[in-house]
């Protein structure tokens, strides 16, 4: 669901809403707050950020692996079944369950661009007013959650 954020233009002073489709996809188990805990990639055109569980072993894999919904519906779940599917992958070629190994995954693509992933952290670029096409604006206040239909609603 993308967020928005209301927009003030420093320069005309138009107010618009800003829909940020920046979100974040997590594969595995992370620390937020130790980022040697997950590898960081970023899609280069939506600026969809990937963290992916940097060391794990089959074991602790397939535990998190059985919290994955069976039937991916959503781009984003679609990804982190792919990305998963990589992981156990590189997990199998291993001895033992218990061994740990570090992930690292070669090429990814984002599932809404088909643009590949690219490693680390991507600015996302700055917000244009509608009126001026000025880059000056600031938050107005205004913000919350959108939900985007890809189809009209049925008629009854």
């Amino acid at each position: 669901m993308p967020f928005f954020e209301g927009r003030h233009c420093d320069d005309c002073g138009a107010d618009w809403d800003e829909i940020d489709f920046t979100k974040s996809v997590v594969v595995g188990t992370i620390n937020w707050q130790q980022p040697d805990t997950f590898t960081l990639y970023t899609c280069p055109n939506c600026h969809l950020k990937l963290r992916v569980q940097r060391e794990t072993d089959g074991n602790s894999w397939s535990h998190w692996v059985r919290t994955l919904p069976s039937l991916p519906m959503k781009p984003c779940d679609i990804l982190v079944a792919e990305v998963a599917g990589q992981i156990s992958t590189i997990l199998a070629q291993l001895r033992s369950i218990y061994q740990p190994a570090i992930i690292h995954l070669d090429s990814i693509d984002c599932v809404t661009c088909n643009v590949q992933f690219v490693f680390g952290s991507l600015d996302p670029p700055l917000p244009v007013c509608p009126k001026c096409g000025s880059v000056h604006s600031s938050p107005n206040g205004h913000w919350g959650h959108m939900v985007l239909r890809p189809y009209p609603p049925v008629e009854n």
